[in-house]
């Protein structure tokens, strides 16, 4: 068996969707030695076709020439779709390129979606190109979401009922699991950032829907250091407010960090928040993250699959959205609150481990790549 997964962008491009590609084809090989895995996507920059190969995975970044909406607008990925003569093809949506490729290749083999958000904010944009999302989702055999919250929620599913296939969205929950030389580590961290106080970890894109705003805010009422780890639009805006409300001391922007660095800023955080404030934010992987490093989280109560992740009372917390005050009086309850922030973080690890690791979410996807290709 052949897939061939197609995704806007692929590590060591930084972001949970991204993350998720790599761990999910990683782990379907780990499932069935026999399958081959290929990963067609675009690029960060402008650049010319790339190929090379992850481990067993052949991936193709495609000649990027120019972005529009955050989405790499690519020469020649139309071929590369049809050269790759997959037995199924695997979309990740959103990727508007990559679906309109779709279109173009006329491909034979059956395509699944793993529908990982709305669209949102595109609205003009959104009004030329639902025809051919609706067109592409009528094509697809089945389409995966990662929660039921997004199954009932999301309006571009309604007409579609009846190939909705719940498969939570997975991590390699080993990586963030503490050992004596992690732990060592986020000591030296904590200390480094922190120093005697709390540590209140984020870890995300600076954009409009990550709440970031509030969160800042709520720094005013919370006793301790904010950390925030990610880059991007609105960088310069939340150091500004950061200063502007006297908080340059305890607010503070770590940059991007490796992959591989991420379980030790977990570990070394007391509490992990997710202010989303828009429908945007459809699940939040990096709870996840957190959870599998036994810390709870404070997140926001959005209709999508946010809250499907973090259970109020259970994994964490859970606040109204764009709701400054409530986030302050979240964190300090827990900061405040040994045996609730460590009974929390306890039952989170458990739940990661059982429900959301990816080796679980490979199963589920290789059994419903079975059932699909013996249906044609």
């Amino acid at each position: 068996m052949k897939v061939a997964f197609v995704s806007k962008l692929y590590p060591p491009h930084p972001g949970g969707l991204e993350r998720h590609v790599q761990w999910l084809a990683k782990a379907l090989l780990h499932c069935n030695p026999h399958l081959e895995a290929q990963v067609i996507t675009g690029q960060k920059r402008r650049g010319i076709l790339k190929e090379e190969y992850d481990g067993r995975i052949f991936v193709q970044r495609a000649t990027t020439i120019a972005h529009v909406s955050s989405t790499p607008i690519t020469l020649g990925f139309t071929g590369l779709l049809r050269d790759a003569a997959a037995d199924l093809y695997h979309f990740h949506f959103p990727y508007p390129w990559g679906e309109l490729a779709e279109a173009g290749a006329r491909l034979k083999a059956p395509i699944i979606v793993t529908f990982h958000m709305d669209i949102v904010r595109q609205k003009v944009l959104l009004l030329l190109y639902r025809p051919f999302l609706n067109r592409f989702l009528e094509r697809a055999k089945r389409i995966i979401v990662w929660s039921p919250e997004l199954a009932t929620s999301s309006p571009f599913l309604t007409q579609h009922k009846k190939k909705l296939v719940v498969i939570p969205g997975g991590i390699e929950t080993q990586k963030f699991q503490p050992t004596d030389h992690s732990r060592l580590r986020a000591s030296q961290l904590r200390a480094s950032l922190a120093g005697d106080q709390r540590m209140i970890l984020f870890i995300g894109r600076f954009v409009y829907y990550k709440g970031l705003e509030y969160l800042i805010a709520a720094m005013k009422q919370v006793p301790g250091v904010l950390v925030l780890v990610g880059e991007g639009p609105l960088r310069k805006p939340l150091t500004d407010l950061a200063q502007a409300l006297g908080l340059a001391e305890r607010v503070k922007f770590a940059g991007l960090v490796e992959d591989e660095e991420l379980p030790v800023y977990y570990q070394a955080s007391d509490v992990f928040v997710l202010p989303s404030s828009a429908n945007t934010e459809a699940y939040g992987l990096v709870q996840v993250e957190a959870h599998a490093s036994g810390i709870p989280v404070v997140s926001t109560d959005l209709p999508t699959g946010v809250k499907f992740v973090n259970q109020h009372g259970q994994t964490g917390l859970v606040v109204p959205p764009r709701n400054a005050h409530a986030l302050a009086a979240a964190l300090n309850r827990l900061l405040e609150d040994d045996e609730l922030r460590t009974r929390l973080g306890k039952q989170a690890q458990r739940r990661a481990i059982r429900q959301f690791d990816i080796s679980a979410c490979a199963e589920a996807t290789l059994q419903l790549y079975r059932e699909v290709l013996s249906d044609q």
